[in-house]
Order: C-alpha cells, then sequence, then structure tokens
C-alpha cells in the first residue's frame, strides 16, 4: 500500500514541480544577477555567470566556509550582509519548505484517494455479497422450509404419493428424489 500511495504522490506531485522549479529558477537567477550587478567588479566570487552561478549553488547548498561569505561582505558591509541573508533566507528556508509542503499535500492527497479506492472497493464487494441469493433460499426464491411443507401438503391434499413439482432456480441441478417422484423430465424449466 506504501508503494502505491508514494508512487501516486509523485505523479500528482509531478504536476506542481514544473511551477515550482520556475519560481526557483527565478529568484535564483535573480540574486545571481544582483550577485553580479554588485559584487562583479571587486569580487572574484562574482566576476561572471558560471563562478557566480557555482558559488550561489555550494551557499544555498551550504558548501561554502565562512570565508568566502565573508570575501563577499568585505566588499559592501551593509549591501553584502543584507544580500547573504536575503539570499539564504529566502532560498534555504522558504523555497525548501515550500518544497516539502507541495511534496506533503501530493502525499496526503495520494492518501485520501487510496483510502478512497479502498472504500469503494469495500462497498462493492458487500454489494456484491447482498446481490447473491441466501443460502436458504432455494426453489424460485421459496425458502426451503416453506417448499418442504409444500410438498408435504400436496402429498395430504390428494391422499396419494406426491409428486414434487421442480421448484429450481434456473441453472442448478435437481435432486434425486425430486426427478423419482416426478414424472417430469429431469431438466426441463416449468
Amino acid at each position: 500500500m506504501y508503494t502505491r500511495v508514494f508512487a501516486r504522490a509523485l505523479r500528482i506531485w509531478m504536476c506542481d514541480l514544473p511551477s515550482f522549479m520556475v519560481v526557483l529558477s527565478i529568484i535564483f537567477l535573480a540574486f545571481l544577477l544582483a550577485g553580479i550587478l554588485i559584487f562583479g567588479s571587486s569580487n572574484g566570487r562574482y566576476s561572471s555567470f558560471w563562478p557566480a552561478f557555482s558559488f550561489q549553488l555550494e551557499m544555498v547548498l551550504g558548501k561554502v566556509k565562512a570565508r568566502p561569505i565573508l570575501d563577499v561582505v568585505q566588499v559592501n558591509s551593509i549591501v553584502g550582509h543584507v544580500f547573504v541573508t536575503a539570499l539564504l533566507v529566502s532560498v534555504t528556508i522558504l523555497l525548501m519548505n515550500f518544497f516539502l509542503s507541495t511534496l506533503n499535500d501530493a502525499v496526503n492527497e495520494a492518501k485520501t484517494m487510496e483510502e478512497l479506492k479502498e472504500n469503494e472497493q469495500e462497498t462493492s464487494k458487500s454489494k456484491s455479497l447482498s446481490d447473491t441469493p441466501d443460502v436458504n433460499v432455494c426453489h424460485r426464491g421459496m425458502p426451503a422450509d416453506d417448499y418442504e411443507e409444500k410438498k408435504r401438503s400436496n402429498g395430504k391434499q390428494h391422499g396419494k404419493t406426491p409428486k414434487v413439482r421442480r421448484f429450481l432456480v434456473k441453472g442448478s441441478f435437481p435432486k434425486i428424489e425430486d426427478i423419482f417422484l416426478s414424472n417430469q423430465q429431469p431438466f426441463k424449466d416449468h
């Protein structure tokens, strides 16, 4: 069950993933271009696009130690602190929480869908069981006790050996005693 829920959650989540990736890339590129404009001439890490991209990606992933961040802050202390703090808070904390919340919503929706599917299967099973005839009801819907009573009463009314009429459900086989006591064909329906 858990693998079905997880597979369904991934299928649901794939609908939200492209929009999340667009928002993440826009914010990441906005910080990247702002860093190139602010620190590009005086800091080697933001001198061009690819070194800035790799530095910023390492910083977001937590691979960068304090020394390279201090180099960025030394260029412009107020703007540097605000830039690094805003980058780490927005991308690392906010967007990763959005990422996890979309995944969590997809898992909850998949669980709900799986529970609904199981409930439908249970109701269809119980419905199909209620549609089947009862074990005690046979002979074209006549209860077995009534059938036996009718056999006895038929014999008493006429004062002779009862000729048993067959009250069989279509497709069922007659009892041997019914065949011998009746003058009718054994598999012929009336």
